[in-house]
């Protein structure tokens, strides 16, 4: 049994048909000599036209400067990523705010705001058994304060409104 992609090479898939060969040589030689007996074929060049013909050669040969494509595509390339470098500087200068944002720029409505937006249920971000080691740590800290470290927190705050109020 033959399998599918078997090719079978000994035949080529062509026929010629008989008694082909024998008459070629004898149609190709009444094809030329038909040919040759007609002399109208073709097209024919006027008697005088190679006489007037006068070939205009150059006197001298006119330099032109050659640049080679390699020394080009190096200038190309160089140009064209500083051109992208300053255009995307002066893009990125006009879409930037004129100073930082800072945290304590930013309203409580504004944070609000932002965790509403972010935090669909904000018990899945904040697991209960954590808080509770969060308020002990906090209170461990508040415990362990002094009173004078209370008073020169509040004392630095209260300058620090002053300057900004003026």
């Amino acid at each position: 049994m033959k399998h599918k992609s078997h090719i079978n090479i000994s035949k080529s898939g062509f026929k010629v048909p008989e008694g082909y060969f024998d008459s070629v040589d004898q149609t190709m030689a009444s094809k030329v000599k038909s040919k040759s007996e007609n002399s109208n074929f073709g097209y024919k060049v006027p008697e005088s036209y190679f006489n007037d013909f006068s070939l205009a050669v150059p006197s001298k040969e006119s330099s032109t400067k050659v640049i080679k494509l390699k020394e080009l595509s190096k200038w190309l390339a160089a140009a064209s990523i500083l051109a992208f470098a300053v255009l995307s500087a002066l893009y990125i200068d006009d879409i930037s705010p004129d100073e930082n944002l800072q945290f304590s720029d930013l309203d409580r409505d504004m944070i609000e705001d932002y965790l509403d937006y972010t935090m669909e249920n904000p018990e899945d971000f904040i697991e209960y058994e954590n808080t509770s080691s969060i308020n002990t740590i906090v209170n461990d800290n508040i415990v362990n304060l002094k009173d004078n470290d209370i008073l020169e927190y509040l004392n630095d705050e209260i300058e620090d409104q002053d300057f900004e109020n003026d």
